[in-house]
C-alpha cells in the first residue's frame, strides 16, 4: 500500500508539471495617448459712444444750447466669425473744439480656451500736438467672468496712461470680457499754449493678449 501510494503521487506531479509546460492563460491592456492643443484668441468691440447728439460739454464749457457741432462716430472691422466681437475698432472724432466731450464704451473678449493676460498695450502714430490737449474725466473697468475686477476712477483729468496703467495685466479666463467706459474731454489751455485749429491726427492702440502662464 505505501509503494503505490507513492506511484500515485509521483504520477499527479508529473500531470501537474506537464500542464504548466503546455499553455497559460494571458490578457494585455493598451495605453493610448490622446493630445489636442487649444487656442489663444481675443476680440474686441466698441457698443456706444457718448455723443448722441447735441454736444457733451466738459466745465466750463456750456453747451445749454444743444448745438450738434462735433460728432464721435465708431466702427468695428473685420468679424471674428459670429462671435459679435473684431480684430479691431476706430472711434473718429470730427470738428472737435475746447471743451468738447464725448467717450466710449469698448469691450476686449477672451473667445479662445486658454487663460490670457494683457501683456502690453502700445501706441503708435502719436505725433502730433492735439494728444496733450485731450484728457480722460472719468474712466471705469470691469472685468466679468471668473476673476471680477471692477475700478472705478471719477476724479479726473486723467491721461491715457493712468488707464492704461489701470488696465496692468489683466487676466482673462475663456468667455470673460474686460469693459472699458471712458469719458475724455479736449482742455482749451495745456501749461500756457492754446488748443490748435485745423489739426488732423491719429493714434493707434495695439493690445497683445498672451498666455497667463507667460505674462508677469
Amino acid at each position: 500500500m505505501q509503494k503505490t501510494a507513492f506511484v500515485c503521487v509521483i504520477m499527479v506531479l508529473a500531470l501537474t508539471l506537464t500542464g504548466f509546460g503546455f499553455a497559460k492563460w494571458s490578457d494585455t491592456v493598451t495605453i493610448e495617448h490622446s493630445v489636442a492643443t487649444g487656442d489663444v484668441e481675443v476680440g474686441i468691440v466698441t457698443t456706444a459712444v457718448l455723443d448722441q447728439g447735441a454736444d457733451p460739454n466738459q466745465a466750463p464749457g456750456d453747451n445749454s444750447e444743444e448745438k450738434d457741432v462735433a460728432s464721435t462716430l465708431f466702427a468695428n472691422d473685420t468679424a471674428i466669425c459670429t462671435s459679435g466681437y473684431y480684430e479691431s475698432t476706430t472711434v473718429a472724432i470730427t470738428n472737435a473744439y475746447p471743451w468738447y466731450k464725448t467717450g466710449a464704451t469698448m469691450e476686449l473678449k477672451n473667445l479662445g480656451t486658454i487663460p490670457v493676460k494683457i501683456e502690453d498695450i502700445e501706441a503708435t502714430g502719436v505725433c502730433g500736438s492735439i494728444w496733450d490737449f485731450i484728457f480722460i474725466d472719468r474712466y471705469e473697468i470691469e472685468v466679468t467672468g471668473e476673476d471680477p475686477i471692477s475700478i472705478i476712477e471719477e476724479s479726473g483729468p486723467y491721461t491715457w496712461e493712468d488707464v492704461i496703467a489701470s488696465i496692468g495685466n489683466c487676466q482673462l479666463h475663456s468667455g470673460d470680457v474686460l469693459e472699458l467706459n471712458f469719458d475724455m474731454y479736449f482742455a482749451q489751455y495745456v501749461d500756457g499754449v492754446e488748443m490748435p485749429e485745423l489739426v488732423s491726427d491719429q493714434v493707434t492702440y495695439t493690445v497683445t493678449a498672451s498666455q497667463w502662464n507667460e505674462v508677469f
